[in-house]
């Protein structure tokens, strides 16, 4: 179903499921998995990793150092609180930088596979010019 999840003052795990979750971080350096529905993903206070999972899912990362996965094939997030220099974007199931094409849209970065089109992510108030292979990094 649609749950919501909270997280405590420690290091949390919070999966989502199938159905349209909110997980919300606590203090600590939390993981977040949004699982198959199109989710909202609160990172708190911590360095935390967000993984929306399948379903346009929508990531905010909040306070600390934080890391976004984006994956082919997984729908497209959007990235509400993207810092350049503090936070990382992560890129799963074998994707490299060298594969991607990053272009603005408005207010919006879009972050695409090159060959297909295929849009990751979207980063809300981060101009396309700022991002570059140093804001991309491994769990």
């Amino acid at each position: 179903g649609n749950d919501s999840l909270f997280g405590g003052k420690g290091s949390d795990t919070l999966l989502g499921s199938g159905g349209d979750d909110a997980l919300f971080a606590g203090r600590g350096a939390d993981i977040l998995k949004g699982g198959n529905g199109n989710d909202i993903l609160y990172g708190g206070k911590g360095d935390d990793l967000l993984i929306g999972g399948l379903g346009i899912d929508s990531l905010i990362g909040g306070a600390g150092n934080d890391k976004f996965l984006v994956s082919a094939n997984s729908g497209t997030d959007t990235i509400a609180d993207f810092e350049v220099g503090k936070d990382l974007l992560v890129l799963g199931n074998g994707l490299s930088f060298s594969q991607l094409a990053i272009a603005q849209d408005s207010g919006l970065t879009l972050i695409r596979i090159a060959q297909t089109g295929e849009i990751l992510a979207s980063l809300s108030g981060v101009s396309a010019s700022s991002i570059s292979a140093g804001n991309f990094g491994l769990i």
